[in-house]
């Protein structure tokens, strides 16, 4: 079996401003987990580009991983990650967002990974201010910049990953690997 064969299922209908979200077979992964409750460890925000006179459009994740806020090919990702992974569509009535989203995930890339927060999200919920960011604090940021969530909304405190479906802004999840 094709390991990709359900992300080709879904691939045409993964747009911008949709999640991923990963739940790896780590050792960092089972421990985020363990600390969040939830079942999945990381999430990443989908850019969709089409690339003149290809008619393939192509997919990113715009993630925070150790080494920044970069953009990774969704595809390669999915080949090279072990674990399960989740596509969780943008509900069709926030489909003017999804251009603001990416404008504001492009302006993300380059930052530096926000281990501080992380640690302390462990253990209560962070506030951010962006200038550094982790996986699920990238995302929600994104999302209030834009005006999806009110800056007010969770008390101010940063989603972990596993927490976006209770916004109402996501279609179910989709597992996708």
């Amino acid at each position: 079996m094709d390991k990709l064969e359900n992300y080709r299922i879904h691939q045409d209908r993964i747009n911008t401003g949709d999640l991923i979200e990963f739940a790896s077979s780590s050792l960092l992964g089972y421990a985020i987990r363990w600390f969040t409750k939830k079942d999945v460890n990381h999430t990443s925000t989908v850019i969709r580009y089409i690339v003149q006179g290809d008619i393939t459009p192509r997919r990113f994740v715009f993630e925070a991983l150790e080494n920044g806020y970069i953009a990774n090919f969704l595809s390669i990702r999915l080949e090279n990650f072990k674990g399960k992974v989740y596509w969780m569509p943008l509900k069709i009535d926030y489909g003017l967002y999804r251009v603001g989203i990416a404008k504001v995930a492009h302006e993300f890339l380059g930052r530096k990974y926000d281990f501080k927060s992380l640690f302390k999200n462990a253990f209560g919920r962070v506030s951010s201010d962006a200038r550094e960011l982790f996986c699920s604090e990238a995302a929600d940021e994104e999302m209030r910049q834009v005006g999806l969530l009110p800056w007010d909304y969770n008390d101010s405190k940063r989603l972990r990953p596993g927490e976006f479906y209770k916004t109402g802004l996501f279609e179910k999840r989709i597992r996708i690997l």
